[in-house]
Parts: C-alpha cells; sequence; structure tokens
C-alpha cells in the first residue's frame, strides 16, 4: 500500500513516521507526561493548518494519552486517507492494546490482513 507521503517520512517531524513517532511518544506517557503529549498534540493541529499530517500520527498520541476513542477515530480517517503507516497495523507492537477490541480486528479484515 502506498502512502500519501510515500513511505518516505515526510509526514513526521525530522524526517520519521508515524510508527518513529511512537517510540518518544509511548516513553512520555509510561513516565506520565500527558502535558508532552498534549502538546504534541497542539504542534500536529498547527501542522495540520498548513499541510497534511498523516492521521496516524494523531491516533498514535491518543492511544498513549489512553483515549480509545479519538484513537479508533484517527485510525479510521488515516484507513480512509490509505496511510502508509497502517500497512504495520497488524505487526506494530504500538497498536497491542488495542488487538482485542473488536473494531481494531474489523480495521485488519477490512485491510485484507489474513487472520490470526
Amino acid at each position: 500500500m502506498q502512502g500519501v507521503h510515500g513511505g518516505k517520512g515526510e509526514g513526521a517531524p525530522n524526517g520519521g513516521t508515524a510508527g518513529t513517532r511512537a517510540v518518544p511518544s509511548a516513553r512520555l506517557a509510561k513516565n506520565g507526561c500527558q502535558g508532552a503529549l498534549q502538546n504534541d498534540l497542539e504542534s500536529l493541529k498547527t501542522r495540520a493548518q498548513k499541510e497534511h499530517v498523516d492521521p496516524a500520527e494523531f491516533a498514535t498520541d491518543f492511544l498513549f494519552m489512553g483515549d480509545k476513542e479519538r484513537t479508533f477515530a484517527w485510525l479510521e480517517k488515516a484507513y480512509r486517507e490509505k496511510s502508509a503507516v497502517l500497512q504495520f497495523l497488524k505487526v506494530d507492537t504500538t497498536w497491542d492494546t488495542l488487538r482485542s477490541d473488536q473494531r481494531f480486528q474489523d480495521l485488519l479484515h477490512r485491510m485484507n490482513f489474513p487472520p490470526d
């Protein structure tokens, strides 16, 4: 699946992708730095006013903030936009906390990933 950014990572700060952004976001969440995650979301919103921001970036931050509803809303948007990040959805451990949710399984099914 070719993503909006051609898989080259133009959509995230410092040339990373939403997947590479997940590592620092996960560290922030583990350390209880909700404020830092909120600041990151504000930064994403500001960027989105000027350029395309991969919806998976928003989904990642909401995931680490513990907001499942917004995470799924942004994952759905990422799906509609054919985000390159989603090609790793089945194997990326970032999303492990969502795997038991039927909405996540439905998304995997719609993306034609083989069942486990």
